[in-house]
Protein backbone atom coordinates (compact mmCIF):
# COMPACT_ATOMS: atom_id res chain seq x y z
CA UNK A 1 0.00 0.00 0.00
CA UNK A 2 1.58 3.21 -0.90
CA UNK A 3 1.72 6.09 1.49
CA UNK A 4 -0.61 8.87 1.31
CA UNK A 5 2.46 11.47 1.42
CA UNK A 6 4.43 9.65 -2.16
CA UNK A 7 4.02 11.30 -5.24
CA UNK A 8 1.37 9.76 -6.36
CA UNK A 9 -0.89 10.51 -3.23
CA UNK A 10 -4.54 11.77 -4.29
CA UNK A 11 -5.05 14.96 -4.12
CA UNK A 12 -6.11 16.46 -0.51
CA UNK A 13 -7.20 19.97 1.30
CA UNK A 14 -6.04 20.83 4.44
CA UNK A 15 -8.84 23.68 5.66
CA UNK A 16 -6.75 25.32 8.78
CA UNK A 17 -9.40 27.88 10.07
CA UNK A 18 -9.38 30.28 13.19
CA UNK A 19 -9.64 34.06 14.06
CA UNK A 20 -7.35 36.61 13.22
CA UNK A 21 -4.08 35.72 14.96
CA UNK A 22 -4.74 32.21 16.14
CA UNK A 23 -1.59 30.58 14.14
CA UNK A 24 -3.36 29.42 11.23
CA UNK A 25 -0.83 30.41 8.76
CA UNK A 26 2.30 29.74 11.12
CA UNK A 27 1.15 26.04 11.72
CA UNK A 28 0.06 25.90 8.25
CA UNK A 29 3.57 27.09 6.65
CA UNK A 30 5.09 24.25 9.01
CA UNK A 31 3.04 21.80 7.38
CA UNK A 32 3.35 23.01 4.18
CA UNK A 33 7.10 22.58 4.21
CA UNK A 34 6.96 19.05 6.34
CA UNK A 35 4.81 18.04 2.83
CA UNK A 36 6.60 19.63 0.27
CA UNK A 37 9.69 17.24 1.36
CA UNK A 38 7.85 13.96 0.40
CA UNK A 39 5.00 15.30 -2.16
CA UNK A 40 6.32 18.17 -4.20
CA UNK A 41 2.82 18.49 -5.84
CA UNK A 42 1.85 21.11 -2.26
CA UNK A 43 0.44 23.96 -2.49
CA UNK A 44 -0.07 26.87 0.20
CA UNK A 45 -3.32 29.27 0.00
CA UNK A 46 -3.13 32.44 2.72
CA UNK A 47 -5.93 34.21 3.15
CA UNK A 48 -4.37 37.32 3.75
CA UNK A 49 -2.26 36.65 0.24
CA UNK A 50 -5.51 35.25 -1.79
CA UNK A 51 -7.92 38.12 -0.80
CA UNK A 52 -5.74 40.56 -2.32
CA UNK A 53 -5.57 38.10 -5.62
CA UNK A 54 -9.31 38.27 -5.37
CA UNK A 55 -10.50 41.42 -4.63
CA UNK A 56 -7.27 43.88 -4.97
CA UNK A 57 -6.04 46.59 -3.32
CA UNK A 58 -9.38 47.51 -1.79
CA UNK A 59 -10.34 44.45 0.16
CA UNK A 60 -14.03 44.59 1.40
CA UNK A 61 -14.88 43.04 4.70
CA UNK A 62 -18.71 43.13 4.80
CA UNK A 63 -20.28 40.06 5.90
CA UNK A 64 -21.24 39.54 2.43
CA UNK A 65 -18.05 40.09 0.95
CA UNK A 66 -16.46 37.65 3.56
CA UNK A 67 -18.23 34.66 2.38
CA UNK A 68 -18.16 35.24 -1.46
CA UNK A 69 -14.35 35.55 -0.86
CA UNK A 70 -14.72 31.90 1.19
CA UNK A 71 -16.48 29.96 -1.29
CA UNK A 72 -14.07 31.20 -4.22
CA UNK A 73 -11.48 29.92 -1.68
CA UNK A 74 -13.45 26.84 -1.36
CA UNK A 75 -13.17 26.31 -5.54
CA UNK A 76 -9.65 27.30 -5.85
CA UNK A 77 -8.86 24.26 -3.01
CA UNK A 78 -11.46 21.55 -4.71
CA UNK A 79 -10.01 22.51 -8.49
CA UNK A 80 -6.08 22.29 -6.88
CA UNK A 81 -6.90 19.26 -5.83
CA UNK A 82 -9.00 17.65 -8.11
CA UNK A 83 -5.24 18.15 -10.31
CA UNK A 84 -3.84 15.64 -7.93
CA UNK A 85 -2.54 18.63 -5.44
CA UNK A 86 -2.08 18.44 -1.69
CA UNK A 87 -3.74 22.16 -1.04
CA UNK A 88 -3.41 23.82 2.53
CA UNK A 89 -5.96 27.09 3.06
CA UNK A 90 -5.26 29.11 5.69
CA UNK A 91 -8.15 31.26 6.03
CA UNK A 92 -10.87 32.80 8.38
CA UNK A 93 -13.94 31.96 6.38
CA UNK A 94 -15.60 31.63 9.29
CA UNK A 95 -19.13 30.17 7.43
CA UNK A 96 -20.74 26.80 8.15
CA UNK A 97 -22.42 27.13 4.49
CA UNK A 98 -18.30 27.02 2.98
CA UNK A 99 -17.11 24.49 5.67
CA UNK A 100 -20.43 21.90 4.16
CA UNK A 101 -19.60 22.41 1.03
CA UNK A 102 -16.48 21.64 1.50
CA UNK A 103 -17.55 18.54 3.18
CA UNK A 104 -19.72 17.79 0.43
CA UNK A 105 -17.61 18.37 -2.51
CA UNK A 106 -14.42 17.76 -1.77
CA UNK A 107 -13.26 13.87 -1.21
CA UNK A 108 -10.46 14.30 0.88
CA UNK A 109 -11.15 17.16 2.79
CA UNK A 110 -9.40 17.44 6.66
CA UNK A 111 -10.79 20.84 8.95
CA UNK A 112 -8.64 21.88 11.77
CA UNK A 113 -9.63 25.20 14.20
CA UNK A 114 -6.88 27.06 15.64
CA UNK A 115 -8.54 27.67 18.60
CA UNK A 116 -7.32 30.97 20.84
CA UNK A 117 -9.98 32.83 22.73
CA UNK A 118 -10.98 36.14 21.67
CA UNK A 119 -9.48 37.93 24.90
CA UNK A 120 -6.31 36.87 24.18
CA UNK A 121 -6.40 37.75 20.39
CA UNK A 122 -7.60 41.16 21.18
CA UNK A 123 -5.01 42.29 23.67
CA UNK A 124 -2.08 40.61 21.37
CA UNK A 125 -3.48 41.49 18.20
CA UNK A 126 -0.27 41.19 16.18
CA UNK A 127 -1.26 42.20 12.42
CA UNK A 128 -3.04 45.42 13.96
CA UNK A 129 -6.86 43.93 12.72
CA UNK A 130 -8.69 43.59 16.03
CA UNK A 131 -7.27 47.92 16.14
CA UNK A 132 -7.73 48.90 12.61
CA UNK A 133 -11.15 47.32 12.00
CA UNK A 134 -12.97 47.14 15.36
CA UNK A 135 -16.52 46.31 15.01
CA UNK A 136 -15.78 45.17 11.39
CA UNK A 137 -13.67 42.31 12.81
CA UNK A 138 -14.46 39.12 12.52
CA UNK A 139 -14.82 37.76 16.29
CA UNK A 140 -15.67 41.56 17.30
CA UNK A 141 -18.63 43.05 15.43
CA UNK A 142 -19.17 40.22 13.20
CA UNK A 143 -21.69 36.93 13.90
CA UNK A 144 -18.80 34.32 13.80
CA UNK A 145 -19.74 30.80 13.11
CA UNK A 146 -17.39 28.66 14.64
CA UNK A 147 -16.38 25.36 13.31
CA UNK A 148 -19.48 22.91 14.55
CA UNK A 149 -17.50 19.45 13.68
CA UNK A 150 -14.09 20.09 12.67
CA UNK A 151 -11.74 17.24 12.32
CA UNK A 152 -9.20 18.57 14.53
CA UNK A 153 -9.55 21.19 17.32
CA UNK A 154 -5.55 22.62 18.57
CA UNK A 155 -6.05 24.38 21.47
CA UNK A 156 -2.54 26.82 20.57
CA UNK A 157 -0.60 27.60 23.36
CA UNK A 158 1.27 30.40 21.10
CA UNK A 159 4.50 28.71 21.96
CA UNK A 160 7.59 27.98 18.74
CA UNK A 161 8.29 24.46 20.46
CA UNK A 162 4.76 23.24 19.92
CA UNK A 163 3.97 24.03 16.19
CA UNK A 164 6.09 20.48 15.50
CA UNK A 165 3.46 18.60 17.65
CA UNK A 166 0.21 20.47 16.19
CA UNK A 167 1.43 19.11 13.06
CA UNK A 168 2.12 15.63 13.85
CA UNK A 169 -1.57 15.91 15.16
CA UNK A 170 -2.70 17.32 11.46
CA UNK A 171 -0.85 14.40 9.96
CA UNK A 172 -2.27 11.49 12.02
CA UNK A 173 -5.57 13.10 10.56
CA UNK A 174 -4.73 13.25 7.55
CA UNK A 175 -3.53 10.22 7.08
CA UNK A 176 -6.61 8.61 7.61
CA UNK A 177 -7.81 7.15 4.32
CA UNK A 178 -11.09 8.10 3.27
CA UNK A 179 -13.02 5.27 1.01
CA UNK A 180 -11.80 6.81 -2.08
CA UNK A 181 -8.55 6.79 -1.48
CA UNK A 182 -8.85 3.06 -0.02
CA UNK A 183 -10.17 2.25 -3.76
CA UNK A 184 -7.32 3.95 -5.60
CA UNK A 185 -4.92 2.61 -3.49
CA UNK A 186 -6.94 -1.33 -4.25
CA UNK A 187 -6.80 -0.88 -7.58
CA UNK A 188 -2.86 0.38 -7.72
CA UNK A 189 -1.77 -2.77 -6.20
CA UNK A 190 -4.55 -5.27 -7.63
CA UNK A 191 -3.40 -3.41 -11.80
CA UNK A 192 0.51 -3.27 -10.22
CA UNK A 193 0.47 -6.94 -10.16
CA UNK A 194 -0.50 -7.67 -13.70
CA UNK A 195 1.79 -7.72 -16.60
CA UNK A 196 -0.73 -7.32 -19.48
CA UNK A 197 -4.34 -6.48 -20.22
CA UNK A 198 -6.71 -9.47 -20.22
CA UNK A 199 -9.11 -10.15 -23.52
CA UNK A 200 -12.14 -7.72 -24.04
CA UNK A 201 -15.39 -7.89 -21.36
CA UNK A 202 -18.59 -9.77 -22.98
CA UNK A 203 -20.37 -6.51 -22.35
CA UNK A 204 -17.60 -4.88 -24.73
CA UNK A 205 -18.47 -7.53 -27.17
CA UNK A 206 -22.15 -6.99 -27.07
CA UNK A 207 -22.02 -3.01 -27.43
CA UNK A 208 -19.38 -3.99 -30.71
CA UNK A 209 -22.82 -4.26 -32.69
CA UNK A 210 -23.79 -0.44 -32.13
CA UNK A 211 -20.31 0.72 -33.08
CA UNK A 212 -19.40 2.42 -36.26
CA UNK A 213 -15.32 2.81 -37.37
CA UNK A 214 -13.70 5.81 -36.54
CA UNK A 215 -15.62 7.45 -34.77
CA UNK A 216 -14.62 8.43 -31.06
CA UNK A 217 -15.32 6.62 -27.50
CA UNK A 218 -14.45 7.32 -24.05
CA UNK A 219 -13.77 4.93 -21.83
CA UNK A 220 -14.92 5.59 -18.25
CA UNK A 221 -12.94 3.81 -15.38
CA UNK A 222 -10.93 2.02 -17.86
CA UNK A 223 -8.87 -0.45 -15.96
CA UNK A 224 -6.12 -2.34 -17.14
CA UNK A 225 -6.93 -1.03 -21.00
CA UNK A 226 -9.04 -4.75 -21.60
CA UNK A 227 -12.00 -2.95 -23.23
CA UNK A 228 -10.48 0.01 -24.53
CA UNK A 229 -8.03 -1.53 -26.55
CA UNK A 230 -10.96 -4.12 -28.05
CA UNK A 231 -12.44 -1.27 -29.36
CA UNK A 232 -9.26 0.18 -31.28
CA UNK A 233 -8.52 -2.63 -32.55
CA UNK A 234 -12.42 -2.56 -33.78
CA UNK A 235 -11.06 0.92 -36.03
CA UNK A 236 -12.26 3.36 -32.78
CA UNK A 237 -10.25 6.28 -32.05
CA UNK A 238 -10.48 5.87 -28.06
CA UNK A 239 -9.99 7.83 -25.22
CA UNK A 240 -9.12 6.35 -21.75
CA UNK A 241 -9.47 7.25 -18.33
CA UNK A 242 -8.75 5.97 -14.94
CA UNK A 243 -7.36 7.37 -11.43
CA UNK A 244 -5.19 3.83 -11.37
CA UNK A 245 -2.04 4.98 -12.60
CA UNK A 246 -0.63 1.52 -12.65
CA UNK A 247 -3.50 0.30 -14.91
CA UNK A 248 -2.49 4.02 -17.65
CA UNK A 249 0.97 2.06 -17.28
CA UNK A 250 -0.23 -1.31 -18.68
CA UNK A 251 -2.46 0.25 -21.63
CA UNK A 252 0.75 2.67 -22.40
CA UNK A 253 3.08 -0.65 -22.33
CA UNK A 254 1.10 -1.77 -25.63
CA UNK A 255 2.12 0.64 -27.92
CA UNK A 256 -1.21 1.33 -29.60
CA UNK A 257 -2.92 4.83 -30.25
CA UNK A 258 -5.30 5.05 -27.31
CA UNK A 259 -4.87 8.47 -25.51
CA UNK A 260 -5.01 7.36 -21.67
CA UNK A 261 -4.98 9.49 -18.91
CA UNK A 262 -4.70 8.61 -15.06
CA UNK A 263 -7.19 10.78 -13.89
CA UNK A 264 -10.58 10.77 -11.58
CA UNK A 265 -13.24 10.33 -14.39
CA UNK A 266 -15.73 12.44 -12.74
CA UNK A 267 -13.67 15.59 -12.34
CA UNK A 268 -11.91 15.31 -16.05
CA UNK A 269 -13.23 18.56 -17.33
CA UNK A 270 -10.86 18.65 -19.85
CA UNK A 271 -11.82 15.16 -21.54
CA UNK A 272 -15.42 15.96 -21.62
CA UNK A 273 -14.41 19.23 -23.86
CA UNK A 274 -14.23 16.54 -26.85
CA UNK A 275 -17.39 15.36 -29.21
CA UNK A 276 -17.99 11.82 -28.57
CA UNK A 277 -20.21 9.43 -30.43
CA UNK A 278 -19.57 7.06 -27.63
CA UNK A 279 -19.24 6.41 -23.67
CA UNK A 280 -18.86 3.37 -22.08
CA UNK A 281 -18.30 2.75 -18.76
CA UNK A 282 -18.11 -0.56 -17.10
CA UNK A 283 -18.45 -1.41 -13.93
CA UNK A 284 -17.09 2.04 -12.71
CA UNK A 285 -20.75 4.05 -12.33
CA UNK A 286 -21.08 1.78 -9.24
CA UNK A 287 -17.61 2.92 -7.55
CA UNK A 288 -18.83 6.37 -7.43
CA UNK A 289 -21.08 7.92 -4.77
CA UNK A 290 -25.00 9.28 -6.34
CA UNK A 291 -23.33 12.80 -6.28
CA UNK A 292 -20.55 11.85 -8.28
CA UNK A 293 -23.01 9.52 -10.71
CA UNK A 294 -25.45 12.72 -11.57
CA UNK A 295 -22.19 14.48 -12.06
CA UNK A 296 -20.80 12.08 -14.72
CA UNK A 297 -24.26 11.69 -16.35
CA UNK A 298 -24.24 15.58 -16.94
CA UNK A 299 -20.73 15.26 -18.23
CA UNK A 300 -21.00 12.42 -20.70
CA UNK A 301 -25.01 14.24 -21.78
CA UNK A 302 -22.82 17.56 -22.80
CA UNK A 303 -19.63 15.51 -24.60
CA UNK A 304 -21.93 13.08 -26.53
CA UNK A 305 -22.89 14.00 -30.00
CA UNK A 306 -26.90 14.56 -30.86
CA UNK A 307 -27.73 10.45 -31.28
CA UNK A 308 -24.24 9.58 -29.29
CA UNK A 309 -24.26 6.33 -27.27
CA UNK A 310 -23.87 5.51 -23.43
CA UNK A 311 -22.95 1.87 -22.97
CA UNK A 312 -23.28 0.82 -19.39
CA UNK A 313 -23.23 -2.17 -16.79
CA UNK A 314 -23.50 -1.89 -12.84
CA UNK A 315 -23.80 -4.23 -10.29
CA UNK A 316 -27.60 -3.79 -8.88
CA UNK A 317 -28.74 -3.84 -5.35
CA UNK A 318 -29.91 -7.54 -6.33
CA UNK A 319 -26.49 -8.58 -6.13
CA UNK A 320 -25.12 -11.39 -3.64
CA UNK A 321 -22.77 -9.06 -2.44
CA UNK A 322 -25.20 -5.96 -1.50
CA UNK A 323 -24.35 -5.64 2.19
CA UNK A 324 -21.54 -7.06 2.65
CA UNK A 325 -18.53 -4.85 4.50
CA UNK A 326 -18.94 -1.12 6.03
CA UNK A 327 -22.08 0.32 5.11
CA UNK A 328 -20.96 3.47 4.15
CA UNK A 329 -24.19 5.54 2.40
CA UNK A 330 -27.33 4.50 0.89
CA UNK A 331 -26.50 1.38 -1.06
CA UNK A 332 -22.74 1.91 -0.42
CA UNK A 333 -20.36 -0.25 1.05
CA UNK A 334 -16.69 -0.77 1.44
CA UNK A 335 -15.49 -4.26 1.05
CA UNK A 336 -12.77 -6.15 -0.29
CA UNK A 337 -10.83 -3.18 0.12
CA UNK A 338 -12.51 -1.10 -2.23
CA UNK A 339 -16.30 0.83 -2.60
CA UNK A 340 -19.14 -0.12 -4.41
CA UNK A 341 -22.34 1.35 -4.41
CA UNK A 342 -25.31 -0.96 -5.48
CA UNK A 343 -27.63 0.42 -8.41
CA UNK A 344 -31.73 0.50 -8.36
CA UNK A 345 -32.36 -0.03 -11.56
CA UNK A 346 -35.30 2.58 -12.30
CA UNK A 347 -33.73 5.00 -9.94
CA UNK A 348 -31.08 5.15 -12.18
CA UNK A 349 -33.24 4.68 -15.40
CA UNK A 350 -35.20 7.53 -14.38
CA UNK A 351 -31.77 9.19 -13.54
CA UNK A 352 -31.18 8.86 -17.17
CA UNK A 353 -33.97 10.43 -18.31
CA UNK A 354 -34.18 13.32 -16.50
CA UNK A 355 -30.45 13.75 -17.48
CA UNK A 356 -31.85 13.80 -21.35
CA UNK A 357 -30.99 10.11 -22.53
CA UNK A 358 -33.19 8.01 -24.17
CA UNK A 359 -33.05 4.21 -23.38
CA UNK A 360 -33.01 1.94 -26.49
CA UNK A 361 -31.92 -1.13 -24.23
CA UNK A 362 -32.08 -2.20 -20.68
CA UNK A 363 -31.21 -5.90 -19.23
CA UNK A 364 -31.13 -6.85 -15.79
CA UNK A 365 -29.13 -10.82 -15.28
CA UNK A 366 -26.52 -12.56 -13.34
CA UNK A 367 -25.67 -14.24 -16.50
CA UNK A 368 -23.43 -11.72 -17.80
CA UNK A 369 -19.78 -11.70 -16.68
CA UNK A 370 -20.01 -14.90 -15.17
CA UNK A 371 -16.12 -16.09 -13.40
CA UNK A 372 -16.65 -19.40 -11.98
CA UNK A 373 -19.19 -19.37 -9.26
CA UNK A 374 -19.12 -15.67 -9.32
CA UNK A 375 -22.70 -14.40 -11.07
CA UNK A 376 -22.83 -11.04 -10.40
CA UNK A 377 -26.41 -9.41 -10.87
CA UNK A 378 -25.79 -6.64 -13.55
CA UNK A 379 -28.01 -4.12 -15.17
CA UNK A 380 -26.86 -3.53 -19.01
CA UNK A 381 -28.01 -0.11 -20.68
CA UNK A 382 -27.80 1.10 -24.03
CA UNK A 383 -28.79 5.08 -23.82
CA UNK A 384 -28.77 7.77 -26.17
CA UNK A 385 -28.69 11.32 -26.26
CA UNK A 386 -31.70 13.20 -27.97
Amino acid sequence: MKNMLSPDAPGRVYWITGLSGAGKTTIGVSLYYRLKSKRPQTALLDGDVMKLIFDGEKVDYSPASRLIRSKKYAHLCQYLAGQGFTVICCAIAMYDETRAWNRKNIPNYVEVFIDVDLETLVRTDPKGHYRSQGAAMVGLGDKVELPKNPDLIIRNDRKLSSIEAYVDQILRIGECFSPEETTRLYWNSYYAAKKKPAGPSDFAVFVSDYLKPEAKLIDLGCGDGRDSLYFQSQSLIVNAVDSAREAIRLIDAQNVPIFAVCDDFVKAKALFCVDYAYAYARWSIHVVSLDQQRETLKNVHHALIPGGLFFIEVRTVNDAKYGLGQALEDDAFLYDGHYRRFIRPEDFLRNLREQGFTIKHQEESDRFSVVGDDRPVLLRVVASKA
